[in-house]
């Protein structure tokens, strides 16, 4: 074997003996601390290891992550994702717990609510009775008019509240009566107008038994006489219910 040959042999044997370290160091991966939560990698302050050209073209270029060495310590609090796991799961029971002590709580409002229901239903009267109870308030009821016209009695005593005492009121107030505002004061009404007639009939009137209105519409009804004008004063006269009517002039 020549000289050139040996040498050759030995170089290709150092070769081969280089080769396994020159692996190895691609596979190396060095400490970083993650500044920012970074998806399938950790969260902030943890301590990972990442591949050097992950962390070189992506963490340090964004600021996520810096290189812990012996001459740069972490520059956060470290987090122990362990501990964050423990408590994750921590609040997660106490969650659950107090789930379900709502769920427990809206049960039991539930069920009292469904009792109160039923303790009502009881209460209420069917279809049925129901039919029964208006069909007999039917029978048993009467109109007011009827009640008015047969069931209550006027007596003697009670109709004079509405009725003149004597017919002869007729006679003693003239066709039209003057009442000025210089005497009565405004508004006018059925308790003044009594007490106008009774001062010129010399005979009392009730004021039940004064019915204002206007001189042109008869049928309206006034509770009072709010201003100057010409109206129309009618007084029950009796129980056969004769009716005079007169002139009111206020001025």
């Amino acid at each position: 074997m020549s000289f050139i040959s040996i040498r050759g042999f030995m170089s290709s044997l150092r070769c081969c003996k280089r080769s396994p370290n020159v692996l190895r160091s691609v596979n190396t991966r060095v400490p970083v601390q993650l500044l920012q939560d970074v998806e399938d990698v950790g969260v902030r302050g943890q301590i990972v290891r990442v591949k050097p050209g992950f962390m070189r073209n992506f963490l340090h270029v964004d600021n996520k992550a810096c290189y812990i060495t012996e001459n740069s310590p972490p520059r956060i609090p470290i987090v122990d994702i362990n501990e964050l796991r423990e408590q994750r799961r921590l609040r997660q029971k106490e969650l659950a717990k107090q789930r379900k002590k709502e769920e427990q709580l809206q049960d039991a409002t539930k069920s009292v609510v469904n009792e109160e229901v039923v303790d009502d239903a009881e209460g209420v009267l069917s279809q049925d009775e129901l039919s029964q109870f208006f069909s007999g308030l039917t029978k048993t009821s009467k109109t007011s008019a009827e009640i008015f016209s047969s069931d209550i009695e006027i007596t003697d005593n009670e109709a004079e509240l509405f009725t003149l005492k004597s017919d002869n009121m007729g006679e003693k107030i003239p066709k039209v009566v003057n009442m000025y505002t210089s005497k009565y004061t405004l508004p006018l009404d059925g308790t003044v107008v009594a007490k106008h007639l009774t001062e010129i009939g010399g005979e009392e009137v009730s004021p039940l038994s004064v019915k204002l209105s206007y001189e042109d519409t008869p049928e309206e009804v006034l509770s009072a006489i709010t201003q100057a004008g010409r109206y129309l004063v009618t007084l029950e006269t009796g129980k056969d219910g004769r009716k005079i009517s007169r002139v009111l002039e206020v001025e």
